[in-house]
Parts: C-alpha cells; structure tokens; sequence
C-alpha cells in the first residue's frame, strides 16, 4: 500500500470516530433528555386516558373521586417510570385523581417531588396569593366560612374560555367568592340578551311574564347554554361543577347581604351556568351605606362596577313585592324590572377544587391560567 492510500485510509478512519463521538454526544444531550414537571402531568393525563379507553370496564361507576396509582400505569407500558422522565424523579411520587360526574370523566395529574414541586389546584393559588383582610379591598371570609372578594383593583381575574368570533382572544372572569374549596366566577364578557319570562301574567293581564324561575324563559336559556356553548372546550367544561341555583325572591329594602334571602330557595335541578344574586354584588362594595338592595352607594369602590362600559343584566331573584318584576343590575346599582324585558347576561360558573393552577397572577394583564 503506498503512502496516498495510507493517508486516505487513516483520514477516513478519523472521520467515522469523529462522526461516532458526535453521534454519542446528541444522544446523551437529546437521547435521555428529562421532562419538565408540566409535561410529566400532561404525559400522565394521556396515559390515564389511554389506559381507560383501552379498560373502560374499570372505570369509575359511581360519581364522585377516585384515584388511578402511577405504577399502574407503568406496569401496563402506558408510560415510564419517573425517575426516567424527571431528572429528580426517585424523590417523586404520582397519581392521577379521577373526577366522575354523570358521564364525563376528569383527569387530574397529581405530582409531588419532595421540596422542590407540587402540584397546585386553582384555589390553593389563590389563597397563596391574597391575605384575609378585615378592611380595604381584598379577600374576606364571612362566619359561615365562605371567602369573597371586596373592593377595587383586585387580583381576581381567570382566563377560561375563548371568543368564539375571534378564536385567539381569551374570555376573562373575575372570582366571587370561594366555598368548599370550589370557586365561583362571574364572565366580564356578554352573553346574549333575553327576556326573563313573557308568559302571560293573570296579575298584569298581559304577557308581562312571570318573575319565578320555574317554566321561565331564562330557565330554558341557561339549559340550553349548558347543551350548547362553544366558547368552552370540553375539558374546560369537565372542570366546571354545577350547581342548585339560589332563587329566593327580595324585596327593595332588604338588606341582608349573606345569601340567606336568595338561597332560601334553591333549584331542584343543577346548572352549568348561573347569574350572580344581588347579595352577591352588594357585598363586593366596601361603601358601608351600601345597606339595602337598590342602594346607589353600592356602586362605591366595588369591583363588579365597569365604569367605562355598564351592562344591564338580570339576577335571578324576583321582587318580592309582585308577581312580575325581577331584579337586575344595571352596571351601577340593583333595580326592579318587567320580566318580559331583554337584558345581557353576565354568566356565573363553578370551577372544581381539583381544577390545576398552571401560571398567572391574577391579575387583569396576567389571569390566572388553568391545567390543559
């Protein structure tokens, strides 16, 4: 062999060890590359799908709570251990808690690695992130433990849900209050406009409708809504919990602000989407002569208050006073009005104790954001 083919020999031989070593070095950086703590709860939520879809005889029969062990999952190859997938993975531990109701199943990933991550519900942040107050605007809890926002500039906002005519644009609500760990929000964004009731009414002696929840109009608008709104996906959904809605009737000069006159009654049936009460938008002002239910003052450093656009919309609490008034809220104060009158809706919904915080402050420029 003469010396070129010597030298090409030798040269290609270094140019195979180079290509090797260079081979081994990207496997080592992308080949055994860890997850995130995110994408493990994301993986551990397709793999519970999955493992049901291909076992759906043991899914959950009874609503309620159950849980699904991670080395379930494991064993059965439907994901890697995880100290495979989580660089400190041997100081973790999973499972996924499964939420029956009717015939939709949630999968809630519950991941905890010593000091280092856990998994947050929504509600866990927000207490995290708001003191109880006794005065000013802020968080307050109530002698039967319910907690509710009050004041001005508040840090209560929830992104959930897009704009069905402009799909990149989120739909914001702000938090009412908290009960059981559940949070109930109200929607900052308009639903349609529509009658309370048009039934014929003995009393009035034409359709002014009646101011009773029950065969009205808006009964059948809100079962409707549940059926079909499209501004929420379907996992968005599963992590709303419906509700008995309070449909106690008030008088004018009521001045309770507890919940006791409007849930004093209650649906039979339970609801997606509901509409706040009038207790509810007089104990969000911090004005102490916010004290009956069409007081003006009620409109003082209240956080339901949108100065620069009012939105007439209904509760759904009739006038104790009569057969056919129903109280609504006109963007500024509570007031009686016929029920065969059109107003927009600012929706009510309850988001699960189980829904996952993912990232935000509250705040209206960085809502909180929900697991996906």
């Amino acid at each position: 062999m003469n010396k070129r083919n010597i030298i090409i020999l030798g040269s290609s031989i270094i140019i195979v060890l180079v290509l090797l070593l260079l081979i081994l070095w990207l496997l080592s950086i992308f080949g055994h590359r860890h997850l995130t703590y995110e994408q493990v709860e994301s993986k551990m939520v397709n793999a519970t799908e999955k493992f049901y879809k291909e076992h759906p005889e043991i899914l959950p029969t009874v609503d309620g709570k159950s849980t699904l062990s991670y080395n379930v999952l494991v064993e059965n190859g439907y994901i890697d251990p995880l100290n495979k997938l989580l660089q400190d993975g041997d100081s973790c531990s999973a499972e996924t808690v499964v939420i029956k109701d009717g015939n939709n199943y949630n999968y809630i990933p519950k991941l905890t690695c010593a000091d280092k991550y856990a998994t947050k519900s929504l509600y866990e942040q927000v207490f995290a992130n708001n003191d109880v107050v006794t005065s000013g605007s802020g968080l307050y809890r109530d002698e039967n433990g319910e907690y509710y926002f009050k004041g001005k500039n508040l840090n209560n906002y929830v992104s959930l849900g897009v704009n069905t005519s402009k799909k990149d644009t989120a739909l914001l609500w702000q938090i009412l209050s908290i009960k059981d760990n559940q949070i109930k929000i109200r929607a900052t964004f308009k639903s349609e406009r529509t009658p309370f009731d048009t039934r014929y009414n003995e009393d009035k002696k034409y359709e002014s409708g009646y101011n009773t929840f029950d065969n009205s109009t808006i009964k059948d608008f809100l079962t409707n809504l549940d059926k079909n709104s499209t501004f929420l996906s379907s996992e968005q959904r599963n992590i709303l919990v419906r509700q008995n809605l309070c449909i106690g009737a008030r008088s004018l000069s009521e001045s309770s602000k507890d919940g006791s006159v409007e849930c004093s009654t209650v649906t039979n049936e339970k609801y997606l989407f509901g509409l706040a009460a009038p207790y509810e938008y007089m104990r969000a002002s911090l004005d102490d002569n916010c004290n009956v239910t069409d007081s003006k003052s009620c409109e003082n450093l209240n956080f339901l208050i949108d100065e620069e656009n009012y939105t007439s919309t209904w509760t759904l609490t009739a006038n104790s006073e009569n057969t056919h008034e129903v109280l609504y809220f006109d963007g500024m104060q509570i007031q009686p009005s016929s029920a065969r009158n059109n107003k927009t809706l600012l929706l009510t919904a309850t988001i699960s104790e189980y829904a996952l915080y993912r990232s935000g402050d509250g705040s209206l420029e960085n809502p909180y954001k929900l697991f996906k």
